[in-house]
């Protein structure tokens, strides 16, 4: 039962940003001012917080890839409204030393132990923005949502755990540098996004501590926009 609602829950969250992207993206609505690409780098790590004990782990930070199409509306003077859908990876990973029956406390050898995580991402943000003659800065913050669809673990394959959660909810901030001589700007951007939604909550049980994982990323990236509508029009 438990899982029949999450589903549900699921779909209804993807038919709603379907019906959003649709919306914007109507010819007739005539609200996209500019589209562009930005791609890049994420910066990510998982924080593991035990129920039962003080014991939290922190693994080191995972690289992945940042692929995103993004579009622009209802740009004021100051203020407009930018929205990025696309894919990134996010994850965690951590050297382990090795044991053997004879070696229990290690044998002195490391294999590399990572988590990867492939998300479509959907992020409309408010951003501000302040021009200077052909350039800008900008700040933008707004809600975000991750669905995932690539889990992989390393060096032993392992299917996800039924209870983690494929649909995360969090927040996308962060500020950006663009240089727009016309039609075309060329942007360099940093993003911070930390989650809301654990990636598993598993309560206290006779056979398990409690845990908590959570995520948090931040992404580095370059992209181009191109203007629907020329400047000064």
């Amino acid at each position: 039962m438990h899982q029949r609602t999450k589903k549900i829950a699921e779909m209804k969250t993807k038919l709603l940003v379907i019906f959003l992207l649709l919306l914007a993206l109507r010819p007739e609505a005539q609200i996209i001012e500019s589209i562009g690409i930005k791609s890049g780098m994420s910066f990510s790590n998982l924080d593991y917080k035990y129920a039962s004990s003080q014991l939290n782990t922190m693994y080191d930070i995972k690289t992945g890839i940042y692929l995103v199409a993004t579009a622009e509306a209802f740009t004021g003077k100051y203020l407009s409204v930018s929205t990025d859908l696309g894919f990134v990876q996010k994850g965690a990973q951590q050297e382990i030393e090795l044991t053997t029956p004879d070696f229990p406390e290690g044998t002195g050898e490391f294999t590399l132990w990572k988590t990867t995580l492939g998300y479509l991402t959907f992020s409309p943000s408010l951003k501000a923005t302040f021009s200077i003659r052909d350039a800008c800065i900008y700040a933008l913050a707004g809600p975000r949502i991750d669905y995932r669809i690539v889990y992989s673990t390393s060096p032993l394959d392992s299917d996800p755990d039924e209870e983690m959660h494929k649909l995360i909810f969090g927040l996308s901030w962060g500020a950006g540098f663009e240089y727009r001589p016309g039609r075309f700007g060329f942007l360099i951007e940093l993003l911070g996004h930390p989650d809301f939604t654990p990636l598993l909550d598993l309560k206290p049980a006779d056979n398990s501590l409690g845990l908590k994982i959570t995520g948090k990323s931040f992404i580095l990236s370059t992209g181009v926009r191109y203007m629907i509508e020329a400047k000064g029009k």
